[in-house]
């Protein structure tokens, strides 16, 4: 049994003493290579180093320093001044024997894991306009492809902007200030990226981005999700950049195509709990969110619950009608656009907008076209079928009704307003609706199809050919619901 311990303890002497041989002999030469990639890397970042930047490696832990530095002036990029603070970088063995003499048993096709995980403290940056600052920035799982580990190994560290694909990155805060425009600050994070590869990132989430003004509130945003985000190439931004500059139908199509087209710029992007702070009356919008499939075969735009005070309202209304019209405290209001292509290749485009205490509006149709494109040309002979306007009345009537007859019955005055149509069954439905307002619904009847055109050239008796018209009476009498609204001055 002794001999045995002597032997395993020799073997375990022996690695140890090849382990720190191989530290040793490892750490001068990965220390001057990784040196060098990192000087060559912020240096085509235009983060040019006032001094080369040290670095320490330890082969054994496989941990990669980057010392502080500070970053001299760049006119090019409009940079004063700016400080590095400390990084460090655990990478994969792959990743150390890939900069070492033993590259050679690094594969040299596919993904090669590069590191995983680094953290770096900070940055921050002085330009003409702002002061910059990012706070404790972490990674983790970086790779990259064994061909452009190639060229990243060439000379060009540059290659890392594009060629890293990343499983997660995590930055604490950044700050942004502008002195010249009143002490102009913006603040977000943290923010949280995954997935991201050289052309794709699976998610980005922005939380808590604020903007002050003179140290007043100005803006703030809760939190930004946006998912499956495109990363064009600096080419193609370039020419994107360019097409949009001219005055041309093939500006729109460029538009589209980067919001909207084949491969969207972003399929999903959420903006929740957003406060702007006008003339110090803050307006709250519970979310926009803005999803869509390649060319907007499902889409959605849409903003919901919006938060509008109404005093300054009232007052203006008071002002321009010499009239009190009581509004509710706050008005709530959400709009939406959407649209969704069939198996017939038809669009069915929809759009409702509700204000909670006053209407609401829905309308939608089926438009015969191929393509979201080019809607503005192809609306004007593409088949429209499956009309849909409906109009649902929450209060606004009887408040609008207040401004323009405030003596004697409303029902009476607005009868006598719609009177002389011609068409007596219209004018039934209407005065109907006037009775006790509720919902009064436009729709097609199912076997009429036309134009955009056709349906703007009809006359009346033509529209109520093609179309019905539907009216469901509320609850509340006009007059009484006009009464519980007046106020005496």
């Amino acid at each position: 049994m002794k001999r045995t311990h002597i032997l395993l303890l020799c073997i375990l002497l022996l690695l140890a003493i090849l382990a720190g041989a191989g530290h040793f002999l490892l750490k001068p030469s990965l220390e001057r290579e990784f040196a060098d990639r990192v000087n060559a890397y912020f240096t085509q970042q235009g983060l040019v180093p006032e001094k080369p930047i040290e670095t320490t490696v330890s082969p054994l832990t496989r941990t990669l320093t980057i010392h502080p530095f500070t970053i001299r002036s760049n006119p090019a990029l409009r940079i004063k001044k700016g400080t590095f603070e400390e990084a460090q970088l655990t990478l994969t063995w792959q990743g150390l024997l890939a900069f070492s003499p033993f590259e050679s048993l690094v594969p040299k096709t596919g993904q090669i894991p590069l590191l995983a995980k680094g953290r770096a403290n900070g940055l921050t940056l002085s330009v003409e306009d702002a002061e910059i600052a990012i706070h404790n920035t972490t990674a983790s799982k970086a790779s990259i492809d064994a061909l452009d580990l190639e060229t990243l190994k060439g000379g060009k560290a540059d290659i890392l902007r594009t060629a890293l694909s990343v499983e997660a990155i995590h930055l604490d805060t950044m700050t942004i200030t502008v002195p010249a425009q009143d002490k102009l600050v913006i603040t977000l994070g943290p923010i949280e990226v995954t997935h991201a590869t050289k052309d794709k990132v699976g998610m980005c989430v922005i939380e808590n981005l604020d903007v002050t003004e003179n140290a007043e509130k100005r803006l703030s945003l809760k939190k930004i999700t946006q998912k499956n985000i495109r990363l064009y190439t600096e080419e193609e931004w370039t020419s994107f950049a360019q097409t949009i500059s001219r005055t041309s139908p093939a500006a729109a199509e460029a538009v589209f195509d980067l919001l909207m087209g084949e491969t969207p710029l972003v399929e999903s992007t959420v903006l929740e709990d957003i406060t702007v702070h006008v003339e110090n009356t803050p307006l709250n919008i519970g979310s926009i969110t803005f999803n869509t499939k390649k060319n907007a075969e499902q889409s959605l735009f849409s903003i919901a619950r919006v938060t509008l005070p109404t005093k300054d309202i009232e007052k203006e209304l008071e002002e321009q009608t010499g009239q009190t019209v009581p509004l509710p405290p706050v008005l709530h209001l959400t709009f939406s656009l959407s649209s969704n292509k069939d198996a017939d290749k038809n669009y069915r485009l929809a759009g409702n907008i509700d204000i909670e205490e006053l209407l609401s509006i829905d309308a939608s149709l089926n438009a015969g076209i191929s393509t979201l494109k080019n809607l503005e040309k192809e609306i004007q002979t593409c088949p429209l079928k499956n009309l849909r306007l409906r109009v649902t009345d929450k209060s606004l009537l009887s408040r609008a009704a207040l401004v323009i007859h405030s003596n004697g019955s409303a029902k009476d005055f607005l009868k006598k307003e719609v009177a002389g149509t011609g068409l007596p069954k219209l004018e039934a439905k209407l005065h109907s609706f006037i009775d006790k307002p509720g919902s009064i619904e436009l729709a097609t009847k199912p076997e009429k199809s036309f134009t955009a055109p056709q349906l703007a050239s009809m006359s009346e008796e033509q529209i109520f050919q093609s179309f019905t018209l539907t009216v469901t009476q509320g609850s509340e009498d006009l007059d009484e619901q006009v009464a519980r609204y007046k106020v005496t001055k």
